[in-house]
């Protein structure tokens, strides 16, 4: 019989794409547990529905938030991303939950409208 690892650590990202039509940024980069997925999206969701839709005030939760999966999920890596200054001014359209898979491509997990 061959033993499962339940705590394979999966890459995630969390986009926002603004209403400006510019590239979609990437506010945060971690790792966690696959079985934690559908609260990090209820989470990320919980989130978007307190943001004014500003660009600055979503960054700002979403940094907030970060520091509370590091804490709760004991994720072994966190990142925040640096933007430019003509991003910070934009409204949010949507924000979304990316995951790598094994074979190194990405799945959109969860996209929250504003």
């Amino acid at each position: 019989m061959t033993a499962i690892n339940l705590t394979h650590q999966l890459q995630y990202r969390i986009i926002v794409e603004c209403s400006k039509g510019n590239a979609p940024v990437t506010i945060a980069g971690f790792m966690a547990e696959e079985q934690t997925e559908a609260m990090l999206c209820r989470h990320l969701s919980n989130l978007c529905l307190q943001s004014d839709g500003s660009f600055l005030c979503t960054q700002l939760l979403i940094s907030k938030l970060m520091l509370q999966w590091q804490q709760s999920f004991k994720m072994n890596a966190t990142q925040t991303l640096q933007l430019a200054a003509s991003v910070e001014e934009q409204n949010v359209q949507s924000v979304c939950l990316y995951k790598t898979k094994e074979s190194g491509t990405e799945q959109l997990i969860n996209k929250i409208q504003f």
